[in-house]
């Protein structure tokens, strides 16, 4: 009897180790199932790019141009202006995407338009040839792009302008300013896809010829699919950068998806496999980088770390406490067969310490700050011709986020952490 109890006392330790050395790895947290199996493979797996914003290029790019008296001090003749060499280069980079530019004006308050091949717009762009004295019917003229282009098959509208409203020879022309933020919104409603305004600067010029400001600003807006969009902006953008003529860019009609990443530079853990998961968490905890790409979202994510932080929300499931390190970026903007190609990494260091069991979760995600106007801001006036700020262009950013095109923020991304 001794000798079956024994031999039973032996087999119960067995397989008490047994138990043990294969679940070594095992988290028996109840929380984690809709996430991760037991051994840290994901379920759901976050770090894919499948989920991601993806950016597209455009079919065709249609440039329009407003021509207008407030418009004169980047469009007079025989004077450079930043206007005239942005815009120039910006039309020459799309010239296999671009049939015509359309010259808008407005006459009595409706909008007219005059289409130019690329190769005949640029004499009267230097020479003087797009000087008005009409006034500006912003709406009639927003109508009239959207009109003009079919978005469904990738077509981009990119309309140029210094934002002015000034509606001067329509019907009522100050009940229209009234209602002008309520007017975009409805345009761009009805529009049904999706708008990024950049905003850029460019020295002006009076009548006699003399560069009066330097910083003037002046803006393209784009419409289209978001994916299209995106990928325009992000090349209309850089272009500008380049020559230290950009301010900001917002948009609105986007779902941002998954922020995509990868994981690395592990201290006091290690990665399994190349899931989004760590082990081995040592007692006084660990640290690594969340590697976010960032290239197809805003651009004040890409130069402004404390916007980033701001954006960047982290919490853990169980209990562990979290925190952001630092934040460094690796930015590479490459051009080949006239292609810009922007890629953008932002090393995003964490910090994970006191873990009150011995696995738990990070839920992550990026809350993209797409209202932020900071950088528009010091832009608005309620003061018409300004020639260092621009009237209306807060009512218009007003409208334009009014409009219904939602952005969605984007999902969470879950990463794995155990001490076993």
């Amino acid at each position: 009897m001794k000798k079956i109890i024994l031999i039973c006392s032996f087999v119960v330790v067995i397989a008490i180790i047994i138990s043990s050395v294969g679940s070594c790895s095992v988290c028996t947290n109840p929380t984690h199932s809709k996430y991760f199996t037991e051994d840290g493979t994901a379920v759901l797996d976050s770090a894919s790019a499948k989920d991601s914003f993806r950016i597209e290029n455009p079919s065709s790019v249609h440039f329009f141009m407003e021509s207008s008296g407030s418009m004169n001090g980047f469009l007079r003749g025989g004077v450079p202006t930043d206007f005239k060499s942005d815009l120039w280069e910006i039309i020459n980079y799309y010239s296999n995407l671009v049939s015509a530019v359309s010259v808008l004006s407005s006459d009595g308050g409706s909008t007219k338009s005059v289409d130019l091949p690329v190769a005949q717009f640029q004499n009267p762009l230097n020479g003087g040839g797009f000087l008005s004295a009409q006034s500006t019917n912003l709406c009639e003229m927003l109508d009239s792009v959207i009109h003009n282009i079919d978005a469904s098959k990738n077509e981009v509208a990119v309309f140029v302008s210094d934002m002015e409203y000034d509606p001067v020879g329509a019907v009522a022309p100050n009940v229209l300013q009234s209602v002008y933020s309520t007017d975009v919104a409805t345009l761009l409603s009805n529009f049904g896809y999706s708008a990024s305004l950049v905003a850029a600067k460019s020295n002006s010029v009076n009548k006699e010829g003399t560069s009066v400001v330097s910083g003037r600003p002046y803006y393209y807006l784009i419409l289209g699919k978001p994916e299209c969009v995106a990928d325009t902006r992000n090349k209309i953008s850089y272009l500008l950068n380049s020559n230290g003529h950009f301010i900001d860019n917002i948009e609105t009609g986007f779902n941002y998806g998954k922020v995509p990443y990868t994981l690395g530079n592990f201290v006091g853990c290690t990665q399994v496999s190349h899931d989004p998961s760590l082990a081995s968490i040592s007692d006084a905890g660990c640290s690594f980088d969340i590697k976010v790409k960032l290239e197809n979202y805003r651009w004040i994510l890409t130069t402004d770390p404390k916007v980033l932080k701001d954006a960047f929300k982290i919490k853990s499931l169980n209990g562990a406490r979290v925190k952001i390190d630092s934040i460094s970026y690796e930015v590479s903007d490459v051009t080949s067969d006239k292609q810009l190609q922007r890629d953008v990494t932002a090393n995003i260091r964490v910090s994970v310490e006191s873990m009150p069991m011995d696995c738990d979760i990070l839920v992550w995600n990026i809350d993209v700050p797409y209202t932020d106007i900071s950088k528009f801001a010091p832009y608005f006036t309620d003061t018409p011709n300004s020639m260092q700020q621009t009237y209306s262009i807060k009512e218009f950013i007003i409208g334009m986020f009014r409009a219904s095109l939602v952005c969605n923020r984007g999902g969470d991304n879950y990463i794995h952490i155990s001490k076993k």
